[in-house]
């Protein structure tokens, strides 16, 4: 029997009373993910998986956005087949207009509202949340007994890298879960060889490999595994041959039923990965800007980013691994496929979130699992006490940040508003705060803002007139050039956590000048919030930024405004 097949703790047969609690947390995960689904406002990589998704259903077609495999993307955008939503245009020539100003023109510029589009594609990914709860309590039960299965799901339910990415329509949660589905899968064939065992991984392997490119990942991680497990025992080349060839045969079917027969399309998707990674992407650490990435980064990131008991429970089993009757299992199944991710990821130029180390999250809750599973069955109170009490700390700082799941960050960068000085994009600011953003100017009866926004969503879906200063979008935003913010109560300037630092801006000084100004709110974390309304200094920089802009009303306005402030503080 293969060591991930053994399973040797005693009475591992589940009883109806062991379901309650894995239900109950299963409950748990769902209400925190859609109560941030109702909160967060479309973010900036959701357009391009539903445009790219519903021509696939419709068409037939994958040439909208190959970067990324479409699985995920078919998923999420099911529910829009039975809404009246029109399909995105070729050219005329047949050729597609860049993606990006396409996505959000699909999103925000059709017959059915983006709110409307976008809760039933969340909802999908919130039931692959569920089933990725589910998952790990039934894994970390097959290989580890109940204790392990439960506290793998606590983990996972506790963990605001999952609650940020699992209600919201992008690839990164669905990678999570075929990641450790595919070792799974691969466990059926790590034990004497068959051909249907192979088919098995092969199966595993493919809806991972159709769901995202670092999937690719998974094929050294296969032959390691193998390898290992049967160094003792090795089967005969021709065996190996053989069942090799039907575990890619069977990956190989998967793509090709994804892709819709067009197995190119898949190929041309990994080498666009490549492309991107080797090219690199503005990333921003520790508030300094670089198109390199940085070995350090996702170490950062990942220990800023963590509840702090979460990274205790982690460190104490890695540590203690080796006193642990499954330390082969845990470490050549969960450590090693979780520390190649990681080591790939550091190196690689493509640093913009943690989000891109989601497949290994899954293997780290079962490390945690098998350790806090091992310490319940001794039955002794501390071990439990402590368990309980570091459960309880990840239990309080969820309720804390809910539903700011994007923006949070641990007790280690000590005041929670300084996230910005450490990281940003998508590990802070992705643009999901314009419903708060709304809610705000409704209470405080203020009918436009200044708005430099991070993100790809239409801030008129969400109610917001404003004008746009140095706007980062897919799609060019005007807002409306006729506002005029004499005529309101505040004179407010919204910045995206992004955009403060200069990140993707023309110049990393671009907002320099609001450093000596304290903002007046800074909405979950992400947007910051100033009052300009008698600021003479911050009206004369808007004209000259309106007038970079070729918008000379609002440019007018301002110089307007820095006169009559200048007259104001002449006369005082």
């Amino acid at each position: 029997m293969s060591s991930v097949q053994a399973n040797t703790v005693p009475g591992t047969r589940l009883k109806p009373l062991n379901l309650l609690l894995p239900i109950l947390l299963l409950l748990v995960l769902f209400g925190l993910s859609y109560g941030a689904a109702q909160h967060d406002s479309g973010i900036m990589d959701e357009p391009p998986n539903l445009v790219a998704g519903h021509y696939l259903w419709k068409t037939g077609h994958y040439n909208i956005d190959r970067e990324h495999p479409p699985l995920a993307r078919l998923i999420e955008a099911l529910p829009l087949l039975f809404l009246p939503v029109e399909m995105a245009q070729s050219n005329p020539d047949g050729t597609m207009p860049p993606y990006w100003p396409l996505s959000v023109e699909f999103l925000y510029e059709n017959t059915v509202p983006a709110p409307r589009m976008l809760m039933p594609a969340r909802l999908m990914v919130m039931g692959l949340s569920v089933l990725l709860g589910a998952f790990l309590w039934w894994w970390g039960n097959q290989l580890f007994g109940p204790p392990a299965g439960v506290i793998a799901l606590l983990m996972c339910t506790l963990n605001p890298l999952i609650l940020a990415h699992g209600h919201l329509a992008t690839t990164d949660l669905a990678i999570a879960l075929t990641v450790p589905l595919a070792l799974a899968c691969l466990s059926k064939h790590a034990g004497p060889p068959s051909t249907r065992n192979a088919v098995v991984a092969g199966i595993g392997l493919g809806v991972a490999l159709a769901t995202k490119g670092s999937a690719v990942l998974l094929l050294p991680i296969y032959l390691f595994i193998l390898a290992w497990t049967w160094r003792k025992q090795p089967p005969s080349g021709w065996v190996f041959l053989k069942h090799g060839g039907a575990c890619l045969a069977a990956a190989l079917a998967v793509l090709t039923t994804v892709y819709w027969g067009d197995l190119g399309a898949f190929f041309a998707s990994v080498r666009e990965v490549l492309f991107h990674s080797a090219a690199g992407h503005e990333n921003y650490l520790l508030g300094r800007l670089s198109i390199s990435g940085s070995p350090i980064y996702f170490l950062v990131a990942f220990l800023l980013k963590n509840p702090i008991p979460f990274l205790i429970l982690l460190a104490t089993a890695a540590l203690l691994v080796r006193r642990s009757p499954h330390r082969e299992l845990v470490s050549v199944w969960l450590i090693f496929p979780s520390l190649l991710f990681f080591f790939v990821a550091s190196l690689s130029d493509l640093q913009i979130g943690l989000r891109h180390l989601l497949p290994i999250f899954p293997l780290l809750f079962l490390i945690v699992g098998e350790l806090g599973g091992r310490l319940w069955r001794q039955k002794r109170p501390a071990p439990r006490l402590v368990l309980g009490l570091l459960s309880a700390w990840m239990a309080v700082d969820i309720a804390v940040a809910h539903p700011h799941y994007i923006a949070y960050f641990n007790q280690l960068i000590g005041d929670p508003d300084s996230a910005i000085d450490y990281l940003a994009d998508s590990n802070l600011d992705w643009g999901q705060e314009l419903r708060h953003l709304d809610d705000l100017l409704r209470d405080e009866g203020i009918g436009g803002v200044y708005l430099s926004y991070f993100g790809n969503a239409d801030p008129e879906a969400y109610g917001i007139r404003y004008l746009p200063v140095y706007y980062e979008s897919s799609r060019e935003r005007l807002g409306d050039p006729t506002l005029d913010l004499r005529d309101e109560a505040r004179a407010l300037l919204a910045v995206s956590a992004t955009h403060l630092p200069g990140v993707y801006r023309p110049t990393p000084e671009a907002f320099a000048w609001l450093s000596s100004r304290e903002p007046t709110a800074i909405l979950g974390r992400s947007l910051f919030l100033y009052d300009l309304t008698d600021d003479e200094d911050a009206h004369r920089r808007l004209a000259t930024i309106f007038l970079e802009q070729q918008m000379p009303g609002p440019a007018q306005i301002e110089k307007e405004w820095t006169d009559r402030l200048r007259s104001e503080a002449i006369r005082d």
